[in-house]
């Protein structure tokens, strides 16, 4: 029977998976809706059904798993700690949990962190210092020194998210506090909460036909906020890549990255020669990456 390892990408929307070998050969791959206000049973009964329904289907034997989930969250005792984009699942250890139910070990980290092995696995380009910014229910952000991810005192994962970077598009704040940080600017809720209260549109609909002022500051607000970010952390961390990933990602390729991008390049030279790519897994790297630990880990 084939060996082979099950990631598991948990998202404020949705919880992605993915299934390869140890060669990180793709053996299936799927996803389904979080719905974390049900609790963490519900959660773990759904990874759970996952888990069994593979191995039957496919003939495999899952070794490990692999999770990445968005935090705050201890990785040591694999508690998730956000009350505000998964609500119902704090306080719960989703790792001791798993590996009681399933008999096997359990990884967990930082979603984006996990999105940032998994794009570097799959990169061969020398890079030592990247930064993976992945933008979906909320903004993540995972920075890599001398290809060892950063971590804050007990481990903790560095909440760049909720920088402040510029003004925002509404008065409405963020669950943090503040109305001017990256995640209530920037990510999948806030933009497309903020195209609706503002002119009814999808955000694709603004940014195809910005026929007015107000539409044409609403893009440009969006595009200077993410260039503020970019620019605060190219200064403190002087990465050679910044990776765009998460549900937004294909957004920010399409409609934004390019123009931040000549920005960037006119910064002082040391400062300007950081490179904006967009994930090349797209919405696997999560998944991918959470994999990715496992065989780190178990090495």
């Amino acid at each position: 029977m084939i060996c082979a390892y099950l990631g598991f990408d948990i998202g404020g929307t949705n919880v992605k998976y993915l299934v390869c070998d140890s060669k990180l050969n793709k053996i299936q791959e799927g996803c389904f809706p979080t719905e974390s206000k049900l609790g963490i049973d519900n959660l773990v009964n759904k990874m759970c059904l996952i888990h069994d329904k593979i191995q039957t289907e496919n003939k495999i034997y899952i070794k490990s798993i692999g999770i990445g989930c968005t935090g705050p969250l201890d990785i040591r005792s694999g508690i998730i700690l956000n009350p505000f984009t998964l609500p119902g699942l704090e306080n719960n250890s989703l790792t001791t949990i798993l590996e009681n139910k399933l008999n096997k070990k359990v990884y967990l980290d930082n979603d984006a962190n996990v999105a940032h092995l998994g794009e570097m696995c799959c990169r061969d380009d020398g890079c030592n210092n990247s930064i993976m910014l992945t933008f979906g229910t909320g903004v993540g952000c995972s920075v890599r020194i001398e290809k060892k991810l950063y971590r804050t005192k007990d481990l903790f994962h560095p909440e760049i998210g909720h920088m402040y970077i510029s003004t925002p598009n509404t008065s409405k704040k963020c669950y943090c506090g503040k109305a001017s940080c990256a995640e209530n600017i920037l990510s999948g809720n806030a933009l497309n909460r903020d195209a609706k209260d503002l002119f009814n549109l999808s955000l694709e609909e603004i940014f195809e036909n910005p026929d007015s002022i107000e539409k044409q500051k609403f893009v440009e607000n969006i595009k200077s906020s993410l260039y503020e970010l970019i620019v605060q952390l190219t200064i403190i961390f002087n990465p050679e890549i910044i990776i765009i990933g998460g549900g937004l990602s294909a957004f920010y390729e399409l409609y934004v990255i390019a123009d931040v991008q000549k920005k960037l390049n006119n910064l002082l030279p040391i400062y300007g020669k950081t490179k904006i790519e967009s994930s090349k897994l797209k919405n696997s790297a999560g998944s991918y990456g959470a994999i990715c630990k496992v065989l780190e880990q178990e090495k």
